[in-house]
């Protein structure tokens, strides 16, 4: 009885050290298995951190060249007021000839007054340039604006959009090193 006793548990044994060994087994394997994932995700990892910091390299370098061409636009926006504030005091400094107002009056009212309704207004126009060609030459004074102040205001502008832009050119000498394009972070998503 002790026999049959003893056979039962020894082959229950076997069957728990059959089952421990092929648990062994895998384990093994299983471990192997990890290393090797632990491995590459350590790698896809630091290939992931390196795309990051890329990335936010080019990001910021992108940033930096809008700024530029904004600040390049804005400049050249200034000088354009600029150049029209210097022709309009050029207009207001120079002079018209009371000749010329004279004869413009005397061909204008001589065209009109070829009607007689033409007449009533056109005769009026003939003798005030009349008057004009025999007046005197006056100088014409010039209109007094605001352009020194806006002058000031838009060289004061222009000023600062330079200093604006000599830090952003600075700042994009960091970068100058920084030579990828969009394409080059494709990869980044499936990475991550």
């Amino acid at each position: 009885k002790e026999i049959d006793i003893l056979e039962d548990e020894q082959r229950e044994l076997k069957e728990k050290l059959k089952s421990a060994e092929e648990t062994k087994e895998s384990v093994v394997k299983d471990s192997g298995e990890f290393e090797k994932t632990n491995k590459r995700f350590e790698e896809k990892n630091k290939e992931l951190e390196k795309l990051h910091k890329n990335k936010k390299s080019f990001d910021e370098k992108e940033k930096l060249i809008k700024d530029k061409e904004y600040a390049d636009g804005q400049i050249e926006k200034v000088e354009e007021l600029l150049e029209t504030i210097s022709e309009e005091k050029e207009i207001q400094l120079g002079t018209v000839s009371n000749k010329t107002i004279g004869i413009v009056l005397i061909v204008l009212g001589g065209l009109i007054s070829l009607t007689v309704i033409g007449a009533i207004i056109g005769i009026p126009l003939i003798i005030w340039g009349i008057m004009k060609l025999k007046k005197r030459e006056e100088k014409i004074k010039p209109i007094k604006t605001d352009a020194g102040a806006k002058k000031t205001k838009y060289l004061k502008e222009k000023k600062d959009l330079l200093n604006k832009k000599a830090v952003i050119e600075n700042r994009l000498e960091e970068y100058k090193l920084v030579n990828f394009n969009i394409n080059d972070f494709d990869e980044l998503e499936s990475l991550k």
